[in-house]
């Protein structure tokens, strides 16, 4: 009579499948961005070294400070599957691949909870649907093309063999652990976190079964087996190149304490970095959501499963890295406690509509707005590549103008320059830090942090060359790139939307400084400290950066950062003619700097294109009427075309827009007082005086004012 009540007969099996269906698509959604990772590079060029040689490299190639350091190369495996991938697809076929490996770790993990050999499944199939929609954005963080989204799969791979094992019995499920754990070894050192999920899965099913005899669904197994089995597991992931080195590789590397002070990754979910992400808020509900299940179903707890469950969840507690796994484990242990709920056709067919529901929310908001990340920027879906962590034109110039000798560069931009430029140059550091000591490691930590060391560094390996990127607070960074930045024996050579190269000034860079050396350094490019520039440095100063700008704004002219900080510099020295032409280079990259437009027209203003500079401020009030510096503009552009009331009239719309603006007041009252409207201009001036009592511009208006006045009186 019970069966009556199970929810494949109270509602339809096509329901909670279609709400399974649209969590999965989701998963793959939030999965499909561009190619974030810094290590994909590395990754990519391994791959190449060892299909090119036939030989798996066992020392590092690719630095000139770990050269012929042992390296574990545990992903190898994957390394030449990506690099064969990436020769067929490129990035985007990665990126689809990536997706999708994503989709199906979870589905795998899914299926696992429910193949609980209960005879419920079709019941748990909404609550599946569920699980797997949490598990979207848990996996979106980590979603790199990397080898750890291979783990994520076989973790889901190995979830779904012990779960068949439990409910057939067949030895054949859990003897398939051993291939797979023979192939893992070879792709990912992850292979030692499944070796974990295996042993807590069968402590809790042996838990299980001696606490609940009555109520348990899984076959037995005899101790003996199953340690057979695990030991057969364990002798299998030594047939990789490195042997017993790959099973201990991450106990050593987690065991470096400057190797754990350099990863990201290993920053608690509780990081500042991560407050306001989408991740975070999905954590906490699915850990209260999986509470509350295994309340409900607390007649029926499953050890086995939840024993990982919460191994999983400590581990991606203390490191966001560990989420992704968390994510492949969730399906299974919720869906595996949702036979009781599931009986109950109001909350099944409650929960699949809510599914659904989100499913197409969240599909939808993927695309209009992308994923919140917390301090990152939200991440779109789409295929190709990140821009931001691609240094490609420090690339580009350390390819094309080939400055010599050697340089430093950002941990992060290392394993680009591999792919580019290696063997024609070595890198200091990259994503492989294993191979890197502990004193290189330690110093490079420093020196990113406060600056410490770095002369010692730039002798010890005789440094002529340094790749950085834009500080995000560069006032408040006082670190490496303040150093480079107020440092007179380097200067900038290059620099593009993401990233800024220094030239040692030295014997050997004497061609190179003299070329693309700026004295003005673009790391501050901000209108305020260009400007102060232009007008406090020396004429020499100022006829050396407009040169060097010059040249790198040739030499990239795809780049916004080198044709504004000329153009806005031309400007504000006089050369308004030459200015516009680079401001116009920039106003129509679509990724423009905000006050481009008004500076294009006030160029075009000064050197008498005053039909062009109509156009431009024509075009920025048509978008943004209240714009009270494009009014002001225009209020100068008429006056220059001799249209004084015209003028006048712009000058009383900034005045109304911003009755606060000192420099609206003070020249409509000029203009006024042009027009011979004595008293409106004496209205006006007064306005400014209540805003700035002593301005000597203003002070000076009014005496002129005054005397009009009094000559007129006399008269």
């Amino acid at each position: 009579m019970e069966s009556n009540r199970y929810i494949p007969k109270a509602l339809p099996l096509w329901f909670g499948s279609a709400a399974l269906a649209l969590a999965l698509a989701v998963v793959v959604l939030f999965s499909l961005f561009p190619a974030h990772s810094f290590d994909l590079w590395w990754h990519l060029r391994t791959g190449q070294l060892i299909l090119d040689e036939g030989r798996i490299p066992d020392t590092d190639p690719f630095s000139f400070t770990a050269q012929g350091r042992a390296w574990i190369t545990h992903e190898w495996l994957a390394e030449v599957f990506f690099h064969g991938l990436h020769e067929v697809g490129g990035i985007d076929l990665l990126v689809l691949l990536k997706a999708l490996l994503s989709g199906l770790a979870v589905a795998l993990s899914a299926w696992a909870g429910l193949a609980g050999g209960d005879g419920r499944a079709g019941s748990k199939v909404p609550f599946a649907a569920m699980a797997v929609l949490l598990a979207a954005p848990l996996l979106a963080p980590r979603a790199f093309i990397r080898p750890h989204m291979l783990t994520a799969l076989f973790l889901g791979a190995t979830l779904l063999l012990l779960r068949l094992h439990s409910a057939s019995g067949r030895a054949r499920f859990r003897w398939a652990l051993v291939p797979l754990f023979a192939l893992w070894a070879n792709l990912h050192s992850g292979f030692t976190l499944g070796l974990g999920l295996i042993l807590l899965y069968w402590l809790g099913e042996r838990f299980s079964r001696r606490t609940f005899s009555k109520t348990s669904v899984v076959r037995e197994s005899s101790l003996r087996q199953l340690a057979l089995t695990l030991l057969v597991i364990v002798l299998a992931t030594l047939l990789n190149p490195h042997h017993v080195e790959a099973l201990l590789y991450p106990l050593r590397l987690l065991a470096r304490g400057e190797v754990r002070d350099s990863i990201a990754e290993l920053r608690t979910i509780f990081h500042p970095a991560y407050r306001g992400a989408l991740f975070l808020k999905v954590f906490a509900s699915s850990a209260a959501l999986l509470l509350i299940v295994i309340v409900a179903e607390r007649r029926r707890l499953q050890w086995a499963l939840l024993l990982p469950a919460a191994a999983f969840l400590l581990l991606a507690i203390g490191s966001v890295r560990s989420v992704s796994e968390y994510a492949v484990i969730l399906p299974a242990v919720f869906t595996a406690h949702c036979a009781s709920l599931g009986e109950r056709r109001a909350i099944a067919r409650g929960v699949a509509l809510g599914v659904i529901l989100l499913s197409i929310a969240g599909a939808a908001g993927a695309f209009l707005w992308g994923q919140p990340m917390g301090n990152e920027p939200n991440r779109r879906v789409g295929l190709g590549v990140n821009a931001t962590n691609r240094p490609e034109v420090a690339v580009r110039f350390l390819r094309d103008i080939a400055p010599p000798g050697r340089m430093f560069n950002l941990l992060g931009f290392g394993g680009y320059f591999i792919h580019e430029l290696w063997p024609e140059r070595l890198v200091y550091i990259d994503g492989r830090l294993d191979v890197f000591g502990p004193d290189l490691l330690s110093s490079y930590n420093q020196m990113m942090s406060s600056g410490t060391g770095w002369n010692l560094t730039v002798r010890e390996h005789d440094l002529r060359l340094a790749v950085v990127d834009y500080g995000r607070d560069p006032l408040r960074d006082l670190g490496l790139r303040a150093h480079l930045r107020d440092d007179p024996a380097w200067r900038c050579v290059c620099f593009g939307d993401n990233v800024l190269v220094y030239a040692r000034v030295c014997a050997e860079n004497e061609q190179l400084l003299m070329q693309y050396g700026t004295p003005f350094d673009p790391s501050l490019r901000t209108p305020q400290s260009i400007d102060a520039f232009a007008k406090e440095a020396s004429e020499t100063d100022r006829t050396q950066a407009v040169k060097a700008l010059r040249n790198i704004a040739a030499f990239l002219p795809d780049q916004i950062g080198p044709s504004y900080v000329l153009g806005r510099m031309l400007l504000r020295t006089g050369r308004s003619a030459e200015a516009s032409v680079y401001l116009r280079r920039v106003s129509e990259n679509p990724g423009q700097v905000e006050d481009t437009r008004l500076l294009l027209a006030m160029a075009l203003l000064r050197a008498d294109s005053l039909d062009a500079s109509r156009q431009e401020l024509a075009a920025i009030l048509g978008e943004h009427p209240r714009d009270v510096e494009a009014l002001l503009l225009y209020a100068e552009l008429e006056r220059a075309s001799g249209n004084l009331r015209g003028a006048a009239d712009f000058l009383t719309q900034a005045v109304s827009i911003a009755p606060q603006s000192f420099t609206a007041h003070l020249r409509l009252g000029i203009m006024q007082a042009e027009l011979g409207d004595y008293a409106a201009a004496r209205r006006s001036f007064e306005a400014a005086r209540r805003l700035r009592p002593s301005d000597g511009a203003l002070l000076n208006n009014l005496r002129i004012l005054e005397q009009i006045e009094g000559e007129r009186s006399q008269r």
